[in-house]
């Protein structure tokens, strides 16, 4: 759990907090960090199966029996001897999440959102805590952002002119074309690409994709380059369809 100033959530007045819990109503922050959650372990709770230190946690149930409040009240924890402050905390009895409420809505990106969420949980069963970050951030770079600390709340804010696709896993590819769809948007923009994804496999849900996301980059009339991994390794290239094409 993270080492957090007690003291000061003590003398907090109870008007400071608003509360949602799944299947109620709430606070809007509170609805939305719990939708981000939800859309995490749709898209990406069979690859959080593959790692060995939570073959004996239910994630799922640990959001459904957790309390999530939030505070007008900016949040701290001391990290490595230095106080800085944080979008969120959790305590593990009972097992509670607060979100300060202006730092949530900042967050720009619904990627950064889920991955918060996913550390948040994470840490809760005792597997990631304040400046570490191994498995949440294997979510970020599957949606092709990469950042140095944290997870990309800051960073990802400075550079939000970039447009990110989200692959839309409520959707899969008929016979005929085998592409997936990538939902992107940005300032300015919002559109559809479709991606085959088939040639670099990765088991999810049944079938094989290799990316949840990433940065795009235009490159002709017909498309452009899905950058979901390292610079390095390249991206995938998408094309433009139109709905009535589906």
């Amino acid at each position: 759990m993270k080492k957090v100033f007690l003291i000061l959530i003590l003398f907090w007045s109870s008007s400071a907090f608003s509360q949602a819990r799944i299947g109620n109503g709430g606070n809007e922050t509170a609805i939305d960090f719990l939708r981000s959650a939800h859309q995490m372990l749709s898209i990406f709770g069979n690859e959080l199966k593959t790692f060995p230190e939570l073959k004996k946690h239910n994630l799922s149930k640990v959001l459904e029996e957790t309390s999530i409040l939030v505070s007008t009240t900016p949040l701290h924890v001391e990290l490595r001897g230095k106080i800085q402050e944080v979008t969120a905390i959790n305590f593990q009895n009972p097992k509670t999440i607060i979100i300060h409420e202006a730092r949530w809505k900042n967050i720009k990106l619904d990627a950064v959102k889920e991955a918060l969420a996913l550390h948040e949980l994470l840490s809760l069963i005792g597997i990631e805590k304040t400046g570490s970050y191994y498995i949440s951030k294997n979510y970020l770079v599957k949606n092709g952002i990469h950042c140095v600390d944290d997870l990309c709340e800051e960073q990802v804010r400075q550079n939000s002119d970039e447009v990110f696709c989200r692959f839309q896993n409520n959707w899969y590819p008929n016979s005929e074309t085998n592409k997936f769809r990538f939902l992107c948007k940005g300032k300015k923009s919002e559109f559809t690409v479709y991606c085959d994804l088939w040639k670099d496999p990765v088991e999810f849900e049944g079938n094989k994709i290799n990316a949840l996301g990433g940065v795009w980059a235009p490159r002709d009339k017909k498309g452009g380059m899905l950058n979901y991994t390292y610079p390095d390794v390249g991206g995938k290239y998408c094309t433009y369809q139109d709905v009535a094409d589906e």
